[in-house]
């Protein structure tokens, strides 16, 4: 073995027994979540509904009517029209919109083992 390849092995070896001791170490103190930050994400939501009866009576719209109230007939009406409403509203309703923020990711590089 050369020199420089002993001094890596080193270097892995120091660092899984770092690892290794930290896990130990929190492995002794079990995780819990902050109870200020669980009662203050508790209070912005709404309870559970566990009961069928209080569920609001909600009827689905057909697909097959246009949000205009025309009647879809053929697949072109359906690819031209209906199903890009229907996909506006999953993508307002269901999936979500990322918010219109300016972000850039930036790494830094620290050390080169």
């Amino acid at each position: 073995m050369s020199y420089s390849h002993d001094l890596r092995f080193t270097a892995f070896a120091s660092a899984t027994l770092a690892i290794v001791l930290s896990i130990e170490v929190y492995a002794q103190e079990p995780w819990s979540a902050r109870p200020e930050v669980v009662a203050k994400f508790e209070s912005r939501r709404r309870p559970f509904n566990y009961d069928e009866q209080k569920v609001p009576v909600y009827t689905l719209p057909d697909p097959l009517v246009t949000s205009d109230g025309s009647k879809i007939a053929t697949a072109d009406d359906w690819n031209q029209t209906r199903r890009g409403e229907l996909m506006e509203l999953f993508r307002s309703h269901v999936y979500g919109r990322r918010p219109d923020v300016e972000y850039a990711v930036q790494f830094k590089q620290t050390e080169v083992l």
